[in-house]
């Protein structure tokens, strides 16, 4: 995978869902919905991973091994996995067998997990605040966030700004993509991915996420249902 896409990934964990609050100082404080109206459930899902994922942060009886493990079940449990792995595909995802779309999730998801897990090692006590939020088309919204670094002399320097794309299913709000600078993770995999399929198809693809996923020592995620379109 290239440093874009590491980065990407370990902006899920050192972005999405870190402290809005720091013993140093104290961040912006996010814009109050306009005149008085509540939050959106969206964001307020979004709120919700903040808090989880601050919480194993900031836990310092947990070693490294206990907060990969517990940030894992948090990270599966916020991202639909389902739905990424298609959007990651893209339009050939309907020309793909049954046996091809579960084998492909389970091994994504495994690489995905992987990567953000390890990615908890390098928290520096960076902040997301959260700006606001918009209605897409399909019923889904973007949360709109801005990471910023360690505070240093009093001022924070912002990192990125990160959009997250969510979408209601099974009455929960999960994140189906997110956006880096403007740039979709979903559609940056989707143009690797056509290029490792080009020549070998989608086993070539789906041995090279074996691959590198058995070379990580990871578990094996459990199964989640079928991408359903």
């Amino acid at each position: 995978m290239s440093r874009l896409l590491r980065s990407a990934v370990a902006t899920i964990i050192l972005g999405i869902f870190i402290p809005v609050h720091s013993p140093a100082a104290a961040p912006p404080k996010p814009p109050a919905a306009a005149d008085g109206a509540a939050i959106s459930p969206a964001r307020a899902a979004a709120q919700a991973g903040i808090s989880r994922m601050l919480a194993i942060l900031q836990d310092r009886n947990l070693d490294q091994q206990q907060r990969a493990d517990k940030m894992r079940v948090v990270v599966e449990d916020m991202i639909d996995f389902d739905t990424l792995s298609r959007l990651s595909i893209g339009p050939g995802w309907k020309d793909l067998s049954d046996a091809q779309r579960g084998h492909f999730v389970d091994e994504f998801k495994k690489h995905m997990l992987g990567i953000a897990t390890k990615s908890t090692k390098g928290y520096d006590d960076e902040e997301v605040v959260i700006v606001g939020d918009r209605p897409e088309v399909k019923g889904d919204a973007t949360i709109l966030t801005r990471v910023l670094g360690r505070p240093k002399d009093g001022v924070q320097e912002e990192i990125a700004k990160v959009d997250f794309r969510m979408r209601q299913k099974d009455d929960r709000w999960k994140v189906i993509d997110i956006h880096i600078a403007g740039i979709s993770m979903a559609n940056t995999f989707r143009v690797q991915f056509l290029v490792i399929m080009k020549d070998g198809g989608m086993d070539k693809l789906l041995k090279m996420l074996h691959d590198k996923n058995a070379a990580s020592g990871g578990e094996k995620p459990t199964r989640t249902a079928d991408a359903d379109k």
